[in-house]
């Protein structure tokens, strides 16, 4: 049987672990966009900083995929998947007319995401650029040494970051932000509101419900004009998130919505075709609802229960888990589960300490979403509580009160009440 994966992220490469410990000899062709080794997307902020170096970013070397008789082929990107002749197109990079094409018994698509770029004039101006891949981040690093201003744009996860790591470089940094908060998909008001606090302690400055119209200058960046006013920069970094990279499956058989539509064995309408990762639409393993979720963890998960289903070992997905966090400055900032858009009939659980916050939000004797600062211990146990969809009636206060409390550093404040 000859597998075909695209994609050497989280995914794609948990996927050939999974196959190659179910069989030695399916033929495993993995392919990647770009002309490197894989590396992990999570540390590019780190890599950015200076605090990591290439080497520590690469996540496997040449050994693995020798000693696993993977073959991995660099720099090819696919451009349509053909299911019918069950055949993928990658780009021409010759002087030949025909693309190149790969056939395949069975795909996984793992392309992972593609930056959202929003209408912005002057995007081509020298010192802007989009974040996105390894390559991207080396290129602002050595920007850099032209730029003591930077202006980041997008102050989601990825923005916040960057605008960090930026930091670190002693380079002034000011966020912009359409939204009235920062982290806005990850928190609540108060908890966006504490992390932006200690960013400002960090000398990081916010523009908050505003937009960029417009890169100023003449062949580099001098500055933004924003729809309320205009700032000074030497540089400006696009940080405005994602979308899925579903290009390849446009015009096919391949059912999509926001994602590539998946079962919970990873696998598209079409059978044989599965895909795993940013690019994968699944479900909520709390209310079962199809959407997505572009996390590491998530995509690690999906690229593993991909690749035991593509190597015959029939497994279940249990649904995506909304899991993010985030360190700013070496304070941790946790949020699992629903936070952002919480039912009517939901109680709050609420215990404040010196410097630490956390909130268990309970619908009907579950527990739907945490949101933890400072202090995030046991935070696993909850979390794990959220996974089971745990009917905790006559243990509430228990877990909740009892169970926190007396673990708890500093003078605590109580607040809900939990039938």
């Amino acid at each position: 049987m000859n597998v075909l994966v695209l994609g050497t992220g989280g995914a794609g490469i948990r996927a050939v672990q999974a196959i190659r410990n179910v069989d030695k000899k399916i033929d495993i062709n993995l392919v990647s966009k770009e002309d490197c080794m894989p590396y992990s997307l999570c540390g590019l902020p780190d890599f950015l900083s200076g605090q990591t170096s290439m080497k520590v970013l690469s996540r496997l070397d040449a050994d693995f995929f020798t000693d696993n008789n993977i073959n991995l082929i660099f720099g090819k990107e696919a451009i349509k998947v053909d299911p019918s002749k069950k055949i993928v197109h990658f780009k021409n990079n010759s002087m030949n007319d025909a693309n190149e094409i790969l056939e395949f018994d069975k795909l996984l698509i793992a392309t992972g995401s593609k930056p959202i770029v929003p209408t912005i004039s002057g995007l081509n101006k020298k010192q802007v650029y989009i974040v996105s891949n390894l390559e991207s981040f080396k290129s602002i690093i050595k920007g850099l040494k032209k730029a003591a201003k930077i202006a980041v744009i997008g102050g989601g996860f990825i923005g916040i970051e960057c605008a960090q790591a930026l930091k670190q470089r002693k380079k002034e940094v000011i966020v912009i932000e359409t939204l009235d908060r920062i982290l806005a998909n990850m928190f609540d008001e108060e908890i966006s509101s504490i992390a932006q606090e200690k960013l400002e302690r960090l000398g990081i400055n916010f523009i908050l419900s505003n937009k960029v119209s417009e890169i100023i200058g003449k062949e580099k960046v001098e500055g933004l004009k924003l729809k309320d006013g205009k700032i000074d920069c030497d540089m400006a970094l696009l940080a405005a998130g994602f979308r899925p990279n579903i290009d390849i499956v446009k015009d096919s058989k391949i059912k999509v919505n926001q994602g590539i539509i998946v079962n919970d064995s990873m696998e598209s309408n079409v059978k044989d075709i599965f895909a795993a990762g940013d690019v994968a639409e699944s479900f909520d393993c709390i209310y079962g609802e199809p959407g997505l979720k572009a996390t590491w963890s998530n995509a690690v998960e999906q690229g593993h229960i991909a690749g035991l289903n593509i190597a015959g070992k029939r497994c279940k997905y249990p649904g995506f888990q909304s899991f993010n966090i985030i360190d700013i400055n070496d304070v941790p900032f946790l949020s699992m589960g629903n936070v952002t858009n919480l039912p009517e009939n939901c109680s709050k659980f609420l215990l404040k300490g010196i410097d630490s916050t956390r909130k268990v939000f309970i619908q009907n004797d579950r527990i739907i979403g945490m949101e933890f600062h400072g202090d995030i211990t046991n935070s696993g146990y909850l979390f794990s509580l959220i996974n089971k969809a745990s009917n905790i009636k006559g243990y509430n206060k228990k877990i909740l009160s009892n169970y926190f409390r007396h673990r708890w550093n500093g003078d605590v404040t109580v607040k809900g009440t939990i039938k």
